[in-house]
């Protein structure tokens, strides 16, 4: 059983922009990592700051960090009523939206928030 997904995020206000406004996450609670323990876990000498977010049944442990994300195939694949209407909105807010189409199936459509974190939007209908 998948408990919870952990990302890194460079800019906070994606928080609130992408996350809460956009994609309909909501924050559970926020701690901070100490640097010990980050150093310990993952190799990182600094402290940092953690959100917890959450919508259905899929939760995503953010990492506020400066450090950058190369391109890399990880993404997060999500179901969506709305499919269009986040495409639409993710669009106007200048976030990338990439839509890849395809003949017997519904358009491939990914979008990446400003620290460059892919999301696959599926309908969930």
């Amino acid at each position: 059983m998948l408990k919870h997904i952990a990302i890194t995020v460079n800019d906070k206000n994606d928080i609130n922009a992408f996350y809460r406004d956009l994609l309909g996450f909501s924050e559970s609670r926020r701690f901070t990592l100490p640097e010990e323990l980050s150093d310990e876990l993952f190799g990182i000498k600094e402290s940092a700051e953690v959100v917890m977010l959450h919508s259905d049944d899929i939760y995503l442990e953010v990492f506020l960090s400066d450090r950058k994300i190369e391109s890399v195939y990880n993404h997060v694949c999500i179901g969506v009523r709305n499919r269009e209407d986040i495409i639409e909105r993710a669009q106007s807010s200048g976030y990338t939206v990439t839509r890849a189409g395809r003949t017997s199936k519904p358009d491939l459509i990914f979008l990446r928030d400003s620290s460059g974190n892919s999301f696959e939007l599926v309908d969930s209908e």
